[in-house]
């Protein structure tokens, strides 16, 4: 990672606190464990929002946009895509339409992921 992967670290104000550091040593506390996974949530909501950002400005519809794994807790619908909190804050993802039958791109095609 060298220099140039410490400088772009440092950029990140969290990051650059000692007291962030710091505070990684007392996840014992419920508190602390809380914040942990908030923090979490919060990069993941940041991320898959850059996926669904991205699908949006090329024209590709999203169907779906979750946040966490597992049972839902909480979901609602708006243009066409269902949002939803799920109970493991450990991830999340941007759903796709399933196939499309009115597509002509045969199902087949290697260039399809």
């Amino acid at each position: 990672m060298g220099s140039v992967g410490i400088f772009f670290l440092s950029c990140v104000p969290l990051l650059k606190s000692p007291s962030f550091f710091l505070s990684l040593e007392s996840l014992e506390e419920p508190q602390s464990a809380f914040e942990a996974v908030a923090f979490l949530a919060t990069i993941i909501i940041v991320h898959e929002s850059g996926h669904f950002l991205a699908a949006y400005l090329q024209g590709i519809h999203v169907s779906k946009f979750a946040v966490g794994f597992g049972p839902v807790l909480a979901k609602f619908n708006a243009k066409n895509v269902k949002f939803s909190i799920r109970a493991f804050p450990l991830g999340g993802f941007v759903g796709f339409p399933d196939n499309n039958p009115e597509s002509d791109i045969p199902v087949d095609d290697e260039n399809l992921l």
